[in-house]
């Protein structure tokens, strides 16, 4: 009774689902389609509004003052908005194939990266800071999340793998020793090189600690005495004595050179020992007139003594090179030999630096997946939205199709009812004629 009154009122709910039923694999199939095109769909118009976020922490050997550009230890500037330059995306770009396709270029010029830092002390009024940055890069520019994140990590890197890689001239006074025409002078720059690069050691010990180990346990006090002990021989000190007192010279065009400037140096010796001995001479004179018992204790004249006693030893020595000079092979080794482990030195020191650079250089990211999702639609949100909508428009689709069957087969349906009306009526006529034959009888 109440099925009659609800289609006499419309179409029943039950109607709805029975038509949208009967047209089942074509609902399925209408679902599945506009589930996977929305799917698609909408992640490639919610992409190009979403970016790849890296937040992290960079520590830079000497930045703990947080100024906004860092000075390198070779001297070179480096502002953390450099991170973005298209010098250092390119630089990055060819480090490896997975990068090929990402267009640094348009990145750019675009606006599509950006870097933000955010200083913070860490106590008050301590100058101690912590410094956070943000770098984030439009997803459209990445294949997929995992080369995302390599590249913005590998960007990040940048000023450690320039304090690791970079170049300092630490051997300045190696290059000026072997330029040098004397012994003498080649023995003064070694010894500036082993003094300068114990100069370094100290300089480290004091930033980062003499327990500070580099490599295979050996810490920075242990390379600090190791050439604290060379320095003690004073091996330098011991060759330019005896060089000096053989009046050895170099072989070749060095030993010709030095001999041309012994000679330059003993014209102008003895011109100043003249000019010292005049000197010397009228200020004894003038003493004897005005004062003559303070001749022999007046500071000035003590002093020009001195002078003139200094470039007569010079001139002395200068003269012996001149006149007595001559090449020893086994000196000559003697002096090769100190220079390679003076080099040897240098070579190591070089080698700690870098490690020492790029160890104190951390950088330390906020999140434990590195990299995030901003802006846009996430692919579960979209793929939801999809089904919901795929299901919606599968059963419009179904019931739309569904009717138009049952509207097309209604003229059938329609005729049924008056034939079968005019065969009961037939049927009760042939009923009621042996009843009226009865009657007749």
């Amino acid at each position: 009774m109440e099925d009659n009154e609800i289609e006499e009122g419309g179409i029943s709910l039950g109607d709805i689902f029975r038509t949208i039923f009967s047209q089942k694999w074509l609902a399925l199939i209408v679902a599945v389609a506009v589930a996977v095109i929305g799917v698609v769909g909408l992640y490639f118009m919610n992409k190009p509004k979403q970016e790849y976020v890296v937040s992290f922490v960079m520590k830079l050997p000497g930045s703990t003052d947080s100024p906004d550009s860092y000075t390198y230890p070779d001297g070179t500037r480096f502002h953390f908005t450099d991170l973005m330059s298209s010098k250092n995306l390119q630089k990055v770009k060819a480090e490896s194939q997975d990068y090929a396709d990402i267009d640094v270029d348009k990145m750019v010029k675009n606006g599509d990266i950006s870097i933000k830092r955010e200083t913070l002390e860490v106590i008050a009024d301590s100058k101690i800071y912590e410094i956070n940055y943000t770098l984030s890069a439009k997803a459209s520019y990445f294949k997929n999340s995992d080369i995302a994140r390599n590249f913005m990590i590998a960007l990040t890197e940048l000023p450690a793998e320039h304090l690791k890689e970079m170049e300092i001239d630490y051997d300045t006074y190696l290059s000026a020793s072997a330029k040098a025409i004397t012994y003498d002078t080649q023995l003064s720059y070694l010894q500036n090189q082993v003094n300068y690069i114990s100069s370094l050691y100290n300089s480290f010990i004091g930033s980062y600690n003499g327990s500070f180990v580099v490599k295979d346990g050996k810490t920075l006090s242990s390379y600090k005495a190791d050439i604290d002990v060379f320095i003690s021989n004073n091996r330098a000190a011991q060759l330019k004595n005896e060089a000096l007192e053989n009046k050895y010279i170099k072989d070749g065009e060095k030993g010709q050179a030095a001999l041309s400037e012994y000679n330059s140096q003993a014209f102008e010796l003895k011109r100043q020992l003249e000019v010292a001995e005049n000197v010397y001479n009228e200020l004894k004179a003038l003493l004897e007139k005005t004062n003559p018992s303070a001749v022999f204790d007046n500071p000035q004249i003590l002093e020009q003594q001195r002078t003139i006693q200094d470039l007569k030893q010079k001139q002395k020595d200068v003269n012996g090179y001149i006149n007595e000079h001559k090449f020893d092979s086994s000196f000559d080794e003697s002096v090769s030999a100190l220079e390679n482990e003076i080099r040897n030195f240098t070579s190591e020191f070089i080698d700690v630096a870098s490690i020492v650079y790029s160890t104190a250089s951390t950088v330390s990211f906020a999140n434990s997946t590195i990299i995030t999702t901003e802006g846009g639609m996430s692919i579960m949100m979209s793929a939801a939205i999809s089904i919901v909508a795929a299901i919606i428009i599968a059963a419009i689709v179904a019931y739309i199709v569904g009717w138009s069957k049952q509207k097309k087969s209604a003229p059938v349906k329609a005729s049924a009812p008056a034939y079968f009306e005019a065969a009961e009526a037939q049927a009760v006529v042939t009923e009621d004629k042996p009843e009226e034959k009865e009657d007749k009888e």
